[in-house]
């Protein structure tokens, strides 16, 4: 499986901005002959997005899905993004969205919610749980290139869930993040254990 991981830095707010983006990367990672290309988490919309996360989510399936579906389908890859998904009502999810030549895949939402607020008075530098509801469906979804267990940066931190993915079929694990420069020597640490404890391989992109 040839995997291309791109690590792009998304334009706050602005949909339109980065669904180009992320479809111009998908034509050069075809160009060369990826067969799965992951990007960061919320590369839809970007991570500070603060209250306008609920003017930006999207149902999924929805039109963001469509677009990059559409761009999967004329390339003949997987493409996994981040996006906030409009659930129920005033309920949003951090999502990983999944999708390929056959259309639509899954979605994983992510478990882990960090809130690791520097005071009482705001988010912090990670507001998660000020704006999602944590996941709690746990899936492995069968593709042609084999099948993929997904996570969401904070579910990395968590053996239990890459265990849990391993057990349930997965040839894969695809761990998508936003994390600031200064926790690059954590993530990388945890990415390799995850893959050693559970024999697997282990794609990661942060932004």
């Amino acid at each position: 499986m040839r995997v291309a991981l791109a690590q792009v830095e998304p334009v706050t707010a602005d949909k339109a901005a980065n669904l180009a983006k992320l479809e111009a990367h998908i034509a050069e990672a075809r160009r060369q002959e990826a067969q799965l290309v992951v990007f960061p988490e919320l590369s839809l919309t970007g991570y500070a997005c603060g209250d306008r996360f609920f003017e930006l989510a999207e149902p999924v399936p929805g039109p963001s899905t469509e677009r990059l579906a559409a761009a999967a389908k004329a390339h003949g890859l997987y493409v996994v993004w981040g996006m906030p998904e409009q659930g129920l009502p005033g309920v949003l999810y951090n999502s990983a969205v999944l999708v390929g030549p056959e259309d639509y895949v899954g979605t994983w939402r992510k478990h882990a919610l960090p809130g690791h607020a520097t005071d009482l008075s705001g988010p912090g530098a990670f507001p998660d749980r000020r704006f999602f509801r944590a996941g709690t469906a746990s899936p492995v979804f069968p593709t042609s290139i084999g099948r993929l267990g997904l996570m969401v940066c904070y579910d990395v931190f968590f053996p239990e869930i890459a265990r849990l993915l391993t057990l349930k079929g997965a040839d894969l694990l695809v761990g998508i993040s936003g994390s600031p420069c200064f926790e690059r020597d954590i993530f990388e640490t945890l990415v390799k254990a995850r893959a050693m404890e559970n024999t697997i391989w282990f794609a990661y992109c942060n932004v």
